[in-house]
């Protein structure tokens, strides 16, 4: 109660010209309390209240972003996490895998190919070949070999209850953890920094009653530490053993 304070968080990248920041969790008081998103000179960029999840900034000039949180006498509530910040240029939002080649074992139709899952558009998806005996299916995208340590994913309804995400230089021989999740939605992977040239995700089991998985790759990123990592997944690391290619019998268990 009675609370305000400032923080001031500065982009990494020396270039960035504009930046973003992404809050993974937003609870106050509808009304009364208030995050404010501010740039170094102290104007006003946005004003959050409420509850919120998911949330990313309006652009900010420059690499500095202050973030303040005030409050009034009464009613506490949980406050904010901000799990992520971007350095913004026209047309990629820092979103390595934006637009970069992919490919999947399958495809629905031609109308959901593995291209749609990381085209930047929020209205479509990749979907693998509909079956009651579907298998093993696998998306995965050559991002040129940025660094990386967050993968962000939208599972839709036809989710993948067990899967794997990982890392390869080669595009062929993937390392990376296994997860369980119970509910679609939006999940960030924290795997560790890497600059390998390919992200793959290994779809192994479905919720029940789907004859098929539906994916976004929402972005691979540079990820800030600190949050209490709601709604992330916990992973068991794997790494897989001798040559494995998506779509082939891989070597890869949980």
């Amino acid at each position: 109660n009675n609370y305000n304070n400032t923080w001031t968080l500065t982009n990494p990248n020396s270039s960035a010209t504009a930046t973003r920041i992404h809050f993974s969790r937003i609870e106050t008081e509808s009304g009364y309390d208030y995050v404010y998103v501010r740039d170094a000179n102290g104007n006003q960029i946005n004003r959050f209240d409420g509850n919120r999840s998911d949330t990313w900034s309006a652009t900010v000039p420059g690499r500095t972003v202050k973030v303040q949180l005030t409050s009034d006498g009464s009613v506490t509530a949980w406050g904010f996490c901000v799990d992520s910040i971007e350095s913004v240029s026209a047309g990629n939002n820092n979103n390595l895998a934006r637009n970069r080649p992919s490919w999947a074992t399958s495809q629905e139709s031609s109308s959901y190919p593995a291209s749609a899952g990381n085209d930047g558009n929020t209205g479509t998806r990749w979907s693998s070949r509909h079956s009651s005996t579907l298998g093993d299916e696998w998306w995965w995208v050559n991002i040129g070999g940025s660094t990386y340590d967050r993968v962000i994913i939208r599972w839709e309804a036809a989710y993948a209850t067990q899967h794997f995400v990982g890392w390869s230089s080669d595009c062929s021989n993937f390392s990376g953890y296994w997860y369980s999740i119970s509910a679609p939605g939006n999940y960030g992977y924290q795997i560790g920094s890497h600059n390998a040239q390919c992200v793959g995700i290994l779809m192994r089991a479905r919720v029940a009653n789907e004859q098929l998985l539906l994916l976004r790759v929402r972005g691979l990123q540079r990820s800030m530490a600190g949050c209490d990592g709601t709604g992330w997944p916990t992973g068991k690391s794997v790494a897989s053993r001798g040559q494995f290619i998506p779509g082939k019998d891989s070597d890869l268990h949980a």
